[in-house]
C-alpha cells in the first residue's frame, strides 16, 4: 500500500498568454520518489491506489496538502487532477467542501480536472457533482481534450470552465500539419462556448509560438520549468521568458 505521506508534493505553473504572467494558475502534482533512478510515474501508482481501494484517501491527501500550501498566495489559483474512482464516490462533494473548510482555501480559486471517462461511466453522477461544487465557486476543466471521440459533445452539457488540449496533439505540432488545424478548431469551438483553452505538454519554443498563433489562452509544460515544490515556483508575478 502507498502511504500518502510518502508522496512528494510538486506543482507546475502555467504561462497565461493573455497577460504574460506565469503565476495565475499552478497545477498540483503528486510524485512517489521510491525508486533510486527516479519517481514512479503517477499513472502507475494511481492505478495501484485504485485497485487497492485507497484512491479516495490518496486524492484527498494531495488536495488538502496543495490547498494548505497555496492558501496564502491570494493571487494564485490551484488546479488538481481527480481520478474517476475518486470522482464517482458518493461522498465526493462533501469531502471537497470539508477540505476547503479545513484549509481555509477559497472555493473560487480551486479548479478540478476530470477526463471524458468520468462523464462516460456515470453521466448523471458527474453532472450532480459538478453542479454541486460549481454552486460553491469551484471550477472544472476537461482534461486530455482531443484524445476521445465524444469530448466535444460534453462541452455544452456540463459546466466546464476550460479545456486542456492533450500533450499528444501538442507533440505532433512539428510533424503533423493536421495537428495545428485540429487545435485551431478546438480553440474556435471553445471560444464559441466561452471556455478557456490550455495546452499542456509544451516543450519547445516552436510549439509555444504555434499554440499562441492558434489562439490558446495558456500554456503548460517543461518549456516553462519542471514540476517543483510550491516554495520554488515563480509565485511573485514575474514574467516568464521561455515563450
Amino acid at each position: 500500500m502507498i502511504s500518502p505521506r510518502a508522496l512528494a508534493s510538486r506543482a507546475a505553473g502555467r504561462l497565461n498568454l493573455l497577460t504574460g504572467f506565469g503565476t495565475a494558475w499552478v497545477e498540483a502534482l503528486a510524485r512517489w520518489p521510491r525508486r533510486p533512478d527516479g519517481p514512479i510515474a503517477p499513472d502507475d501508482f494511481i492505478e495501484i491506489a485504485e485497485v487497492g481501494g485507497f484512491i479516495q484517501q490518496l486524492g484527498l491527501f494531495v488536495l488538502r496538502r496543495a490547498c494548505s500550501e497555496m492558501r496564502d498566495f491570494a493571487d494564485c489559483k490551484l488546479s488538481v487532477n481527480i481520478s474517476p474512482a475518486q470522482f464517482r464516490h458518493l461522498g465526493f462533494e462533501t469531502e471537497i467542501k470539508q477540505v476547503l473548510e479545513e484549509t481555509g482555501f477559497p472555493a473560487h480559486r480551486l479548479q478540478l480536472e476530470i477526463t471524458e471517462k468520468h462523464l462516460i461511466d456515470h453521466p448523471d453522477r458527474a453532472r450532480q457533482a459538478i453542479d454541486t461544487l460549481r454552486a460553491l465557486g469551484v471550477k472544472f476543466a476537461l482534461d486530455d481534450f482531443g484524445t476521445g471521440f465524444t469530448s466535444i459533445a460534453y462541452l455544452p452539457s456540463y459546466g466546464f470552465d476550460c479545456i486542456k488540449i492533450d500533450r499528444s496533439l501538442v507533440s505532433s505540432l512539428g510533424t503533423d500539419p493536421k495537428a495545428r488545424l485540429l487545435i485551431s478548431g478546438m480553440v474556435h469551438i471553445a471560444n464559441a462556448l466561452d471556455l478557456q483553452v490550455i495546452a499542456e505538454g509544451v516543450e519547445t519554443s516552436a510549439q509555444a509560438t504555434l499554440l499562441r498563433a492558434a489562439g490558446c489562452h495558456a500554456l503548460q509544460g517543461y518549456l516553462f520549468g519542471r514540476p517543483a515544490p510550491i516554495s520554488e515556483l515563480n509565485l511573485d508575478g514575474r514574467m516568464l521568458d521561455a515563450a
